[in-house]
């Protein structure tokens, strides 16, 4: 199995993309601020420090609180910035404020900041 560390160096060293494929398939939650909930797919792109640059279809408003599900670990943070990319293909900049692994801690924070039960 590997370590946090081992993910989080593996996502921080990961060349951007050159194309305009991302790197895989992932779940966003946002949440808008009359507190509804959207799920969006998108891509991975990439993973610097607090940057998570994640692929999206569709538009996402700034600022939203967003939920990124991807390579096991769960990043919590809100979105910057979204700018258009070439064809229906929109790149969202989200500062990331949490960033959490193992299924205990990952049910524990959704239910206590999304408030879904697990």
């Amino acid at each position: 199995m590997r370590t946090v560390c081992a993910i989080f160096e593996e996502l921080v060293n990961m060349p951007t993309p050159t194309s305009n494929a991302a790197t895989g398939p992932i779940n966003i939650e946002i949440v808008v601020p009359d507190g509804t909930r959207r799920a969006i797919s998108g891509a991975f792109v990439k993973f610097n420090g607090q940057l998570l640059v994640v692929s999206t279809t569709e538009r996402i408003s700034s600022p939203m609180v967003a939920a990124v599900q991807y390579g096991g670990l769960l990043f919590l943070g809100e979105v910057l910035a979204c700018f258009s990319g070439t064809g229906a293909c929109w790149a969202v900049r989200i500062k990331v404020k949490y960033t959490l692994t193992g299924l205990q801690s990952l049910a524990r924070l959704r239910r206590a900041v999304i408030g879904k039960p697990v």
